[in-house]
């Protein structure tokens, strides 16, 4: 099973009726501080900060993913041969 749906497994059995969401996606905190975490999760008792097109004030619980930069700078040239050929 991946990762993905364990995450999602846990949030679910913790509170069903909340959400989990990944990146792209705006959070807004103010006029001047807007974030765009990796995986973002908002309970069902604040689901009414959760719009159309982004997410109006601080999650429940955010997480950024860091990966260092060779690693990173593999996957991107690896990337590039599958749009090359």
């Amino acid at each position: 099973m991946p990762a993905s749906q364990d995450l999602a497994d846990f949030f679910d059995q913790f509170d069903p009726d909340g959400e989990l969401f990944c990146t792209p996606l705006d959070v807004t905190l103010d006029n001047r501080n807007v974030l765009q975490p990796d995986l973002l999760f908002i309970s069902s008792t604040r689901k009414h900060i959760v719009l159309k097109d982004r997410i109006d004030g601080p999650c429940d619980l955010t997480e950024q993913i860091e990966v260092d930069l060779l690693t990173y700078h593999q996957h991107v040239h690896g990337m590039g041969r599958y749009f090359h050929n």
